[in-house]
């Protein structure tokens, strides 16, 4: 096995920041202003809100939280989903034409594996424009089972 392929099916743990980024987020040349991790830790699956709200976080000078339908969003999807989204926390105190750029992934894990996790999107959102709109980067994937 060539040193590539070895890197893209390398084991790594959601907790390992920086060789988590170098898995799923491609270099793009570009200098990094801002390099952030945030998580949320969620108990009782079975027992969150239809809709439920992150606390808001930092990141790249902005505030923002995740917005996630644990049961998928009913306007978009059936119940078998998850629906997941980065909702800048600020847009009403944006100009109009507010906008960044940004290269993100969103990951559910499992808090006792942590090298067991999905993240979407599949091919990762590069140079995306995060514009001053609630969920700007909505992103739906399946229910994952994140047990062994």
């Amino acid at each position: 096995m060539d040193s590539m392929t070895e890197g893209i099916d390398a084991v790594v743990s959601v907790h390992d920041h920086e060789d988590f980024a170098a898995k799923h987020l491609p270099n793009l040349g570009h200098d990094v202003k801002d390099f952030q991790v945030y998580t949320w830790r969620l108990t009782n699956w079975d027992e969150l809100d239809k809709k439920t709200t992150s606390p808001e976080f930092d990141c790249g000078g902005h505030k923002w939280r995740i917005l996630l339908f644990p049961f998928g969003n009913p306007s978009l999807s059936s119940s078998n989903v998850v629906s997941l989204y980065l909702d800048h926390a600020e847009h009403k105190e944006s100009p109009k034409d507010w906008h960044t750029c940004a290269q993100l992934a969103l990951v559910i894990s499992n808090v006792h594996d942590p090298t067991i996790y999905t993240v979407f999107p599949r091919k990762p959102l590069t140079g995306v424009s995060l514009a001053s709109v609630s969920c700007a980067n909505c992103s739906t994937f399946r229910r994952v089972i994140l047990g062994r």
